[in-house]
C-alpha cells in the first residue's frame, strides 16, 4: 500500500533535477506578478532550508518538523532562517541582502488584497536593491519582475550548489574514515595472527582455534550465548 502524500509532503518538495527547476522557471514566466513573485521565493527559501539541513546534524522526521515546520519553529519562517544563514557563515552579505529583498518583496505581493505589480513604484525600487547575479539587468535593462526572477534563479542555483558541496564533502569524509577504520582493522588482524600462532605454538590455544579474529569474535560471542563450549 503507497504512502498517502500529505499537504506538507506537497509543500516541501524540493529542485532535485534539472526538470524540477525547468519546471519551476516555467511557472514563475508564465504566471501573473503575484504568483510569480511567490513561486521565485517560495524555490529560493527551500533551497536555504536544504543548505542549513546539511550543516546539522542527521536530524529525525520529528526535529526537523519541530525545527523548521511548526509556527513556534525557531527556523519556522524566510527571515530566521536567512538570519542563521548568515549568522554561521553559510551565506555572504550579497546574499543575504537579496534573499531579504526577495522575502520583503514576496510578503507584499502575499499580502496585497488589491491586484499590485511589479511596475509599481514600491516594488521596483525593492527590486533595485537585487543584485546582479545573474548580469542580466544591465545586459538586457531588464523590468523589476525580469529582475527578480533572475536573482531568485542565480541564488536558488546557488544554495543549491553550497548544499551539493557540502554533501560531498561528509561524503568524502565518511570514505576517509572508513579507510582508517579499515587499516587499524588489518593491524588488529595481523597482531591477533601473531598472538594466536604464538598461543598454539606454545599450547595455550588448540590447534583448531580460528585463525583471523572476526571468527575468533563469532566463537566467543557463542561461547557467550552458550550455544557452545569449544575453546
Amino acid at each position: 500500500m503507497s504512502k498517502t502524500t500529505t499537504l506538507h509532503d506537497l509543500s516541501r518538495r524540493t529542485l532535485e533535477t534539472p526538470e524540477d527547476f525547468k519546471q519551476w522557471f516555467e511557472e514563475m514566466e508564465g504566471a501573473s506578478d503575484r504568483a510569480s513573485a511567490l513561486v521565485a521565493a517560495v524555490g529560493v527559501e527551500h533551497s536555504l532550508r536544504d543548505l542549513i539541513e546539511t550543516h546539522l546534524v542527521k536530524l529525525s522526521a520529528e526535529d526537523s518538523r519541530q525545527l523548521f515546520d511548526q509556527h513556534s519553529s525557531p527556523l519556522g519562517d524566510f527571515d530566521s532562517r536567512i538570519r542563521i544563514a548568515h549568522a554561521f557563515g553559510l551565506i555572504d552579505n550579497a546574499c543575504r541582502q537579496d534573499l531579504t529583498t526577495i522575502r520583503k518583496v514576496r510578503n507584499t505581493f502575499a499580502h496585497a488584497i488589491l491586484s499590485i505589480s511589479f511596475e509599481h513604484p514600491s516594488v521596483r525600487t525593492e527590486c533595485s536593491k537585487l543584485s546582479d547575479i545573474l548580469a542580466v539587468s544591465k545586459s538586457m535593462k531588464a523590468s523589476a519582475r525580469e529582475h527578480y526572477i533572475a536573482t531568485a534563479l542565480g541564488r536558488a542555483s546557488q544554495l543549491m550548489d553550497a548544499a551539493r558541496a557540502k554533501t560531498q564533502s561528509q561524503l568524502r569524509s565518511l570514505s576517509r574514515k572508513k579507510k582508517k577504520i579499515e587499516r587499524e582493522m588489518d593491524r588488529l588482524e595481523g597482531a591477533f595472527v601473531v598472538v594466536r600462532d604464538f598461543a598454539v605454538s606454545t599450547g595455550q590455544l588448540p590447534p583448531d582455534y580460528p585463525s583471523t579474529l572476526s571468527e575468533a569474535a563469532r566463537l566467543h560471542h557463542r561461547m557467550a550465548s552458550g550455544h557452545t563450549s569449544k575453546g
